[in-house]
């Protein structure tokens, strides 16, 4: 996308083709993926509109932390960990359910080849074994999880870039980055991204100006609107210096 896609954009459309004039919007694993590319790639992107973004740290995937945590399907507690819930707290399935469906998919008879939504992410973020396959992060029938998966997994955890980063990204970063989460997040995820939350705002050398907006009561992607950030982006853009 950085080096083939966008400079063939610039090179064949009208556009301004200049960073500032480029951003990432997103809901979900779009949420996610937006507000990684905004991180990962800080000079060449203007802006990020982050809705309900898929897990931005792995102490908090969902309701696992992958690095300490030895299972992903049960708690201390030997209760199963729920995947979903509605907005009133109530659960709607398990991780070690959704899993299964997932091993079913898969042609492997095992999640990681699901194309679904664990078999996407590990597909993402874990090393690939001697057959090309992405290692499971957890076993997919007893849900242990593996160590070696997990500390793979730590260079896609956001939360920690943007910690061992800071001084370097920080300036990179100022006015770009705007999220919006539901409080009562259907899967969760508004837990890992409080902690995003309380990390930026204890942040010097810049004081993080990144916009974080907790909805109460509000669930997955419930506010997510294409015109809400379209207008917000034309906003910025009216409001940014002028080019002579």
């Amino acid at each position: 996308m950085i080096e083939e896609i966008i400079p063939e954009i610039d090179k064949t459309y009208r556009t301004e083709g200049t960073s500032d004039a480029r951003f990432t919007a997103g809901c979900s694993t779009g949420g996610w993926v937006s507000l990684a590319l905004q991180l990962y790639y800080p000079d060449d992107f203007g802006g990020c509109f982050s809705y309900s973004a898929d897990p931005v740290s792995f102490y908090k995937m969902q309701l696992i932390n992958i690095y300490e945590n030895k299972n992903a399907f049960y708690n201390d507690n030997s209760i199963e960990r729920p995947s979903k819930r509605n907005t009133m707290g109530e659960p709607e399935f398990s991780i070690k359910k959704e899993v299964q469906t997932e091993n079913v998919e898969g042609y492997t008879n095992s999640y990681i080849t699901s194309r679904n939504q664990w078999g996407g992410w590990n597909a993402v973020y874990s090393p690939r074994d001697k057959n090309g396959l992405p290692m499971p992060l957890f076993d997919p029938i007893t849900g242990a999880i593996d160590p070696t998966v997990a500390e793979h997994w730590e260079k896609y955890d956001l939360l920690k870039y943007v910690q061992e980063n800071w001084s370097e990204l920080g300036p990179k970063i100022q006015g770009k980055i705007h999220i919006w989460m539901g409080d009562m997040d259907n899967y969760y995820l508004n837990n890992a991204m409080r902690d995003l939350d309380s990390y930026l705002r204890s942040t010097t050398n810049p004081k993080s100006d990144a916009e974080i907006l907790f909805s109460p009561t509000c669930g997955h992607c419930e506010n997510y609107s294409i015109r809400t950030y379209l207008e917000a982006i034309e906003k910025q853009m009216i409001t940014k210096p002028k080019r002579y």
